[in-house]
């Protein structure tokens, strides 16, 4: 990138192919802030998954309903004819057939 700004200065000194130069630098700019904000997103579900982990860890065993447990991990609960689909606050997705 560094480069391209350079490349793109002595160009707009002599006047050629500016404008090609700075619509690459454009673009390279945009795909690098998308590919930040996929790496951001990625490390939030990865945090959202260990915290979700960490919190049945703690829980030795899982004998009967708990709230605290259901509103800290699932977001909803979609009921199908064939199935029943958690999603869970981590972004995980289970089916369950019926």
């Amino acid at each position: 990138m560094k480069e391209l700004e350079s490349e793109i200065i002595s160009m707009a000194i002599g006047g050629q192919g500016y404008d090609e130069l700075a619509t690459k630098i454009l673009a390279l700019r945009n795909e690098r802030d998308m590919v930040g904000r996929e790496i951001a997103a990625d490390a939030n579900m990865q945090q959202r998954i260990d915290e979700m982990g960490d919190f049945v860890k703690n829980h030795d065993t899982i004998s009967e309903y708990s709230e605290v447990l259901v509103r800290r991990l699932i977001e909803k609960v979609t009921i199908f004819e064939k199935d029943i689909v958690v999603d869970f606050k981590s972004g995980v997705n289970i089916a369950i057939e019926i």
